[in-house]
């Protein structure tokens, strides 16, 4: 489930004839970033290996090695972990051998990499990335036609109102199924139950 702006933002991305060599996803947790990565290798029909560079400090530098061989895209989530080692000068020496290995995958030639981070790359934009991709939270439009579709209701104009007030857009896809979710289980189906499940 994406917002209509990440959508937006989709539909110009797949439109390319070749796919792009380096591609960054940025955005709030539960936003979509995944979703988003796992139709790009879908599109483009190229396998996807991923990997979180939130267990960097436990990688093998032989595991980084093996990375090479991959033939896809290469998939890096948490790729925040990139800006906080370079904006740290206490990383410990080791860290930062196996940091730069990583990032020495997306400057390769014909190396496809997708970068997913919660944090503007600033450090990667300029220099490794051809296209990027902002996951937005849900808007009210979305939100609303969830909440329909999920608990069959049909809303009137002024508690769609209320809803985006309440909400004021600020939601992800997580919260959005766990409400929903609390709702299914307690057996409540009214719109203020909706919005007081946190």
């Amino acid at each position: 489930m994406l917002s209509t702006k990440t959508l937006e933002q989709m539909e110009i991305l797949l439109r390319f004839k070749n796919p792009p060599r380096k591609v960054a996803i940025v955005g709030p947790s539960g936003t979509g970033k995944t979703i988003v990565a796992k139709e790009i290798a879908k599109k483009f029909n190229i396998p996807l290996l991923s990997y979180d560079m939130s267990e960097l400090s436990v990688m093998e530098l032989e595991e980084i090695e093996k990375l090479k061989d991959h033939k896809g895209y290469l998939h890096i989530s948490n790729a925040q972990v990139f800006a906080r080692f370079l904006d740290t000068p206490a990383t410990p020496w080791e860290v930062r051998k196996r940091f730069t290995k990583v990032l020495q995958l997306a400057t390769e030639p014909e190396r496809r990499v997708i970068f997913e981070s919660q944090l503007e790359l600033i450090c990667l934009v300029d220099k490794a990335v051809d296209f990027i991709v902002r996951c937005t939270y849900l808007d009210a439009d979305k939100i609303i036609k969830v909440i329909q579709s999920e608990l069959e209701i049909e809303l009137d104009e002024s508690t769609k109102e209320r809803i985006t007030q309440e909400l004021n857009n600020k939601i992800t896809t997580r919260q959005l199924m766990r409400k929903l979710n609390a709702i299914k289980e307690s057996g409540k189906r009214t719109v203020r139950t909706f919005l007081v499940v946190e």
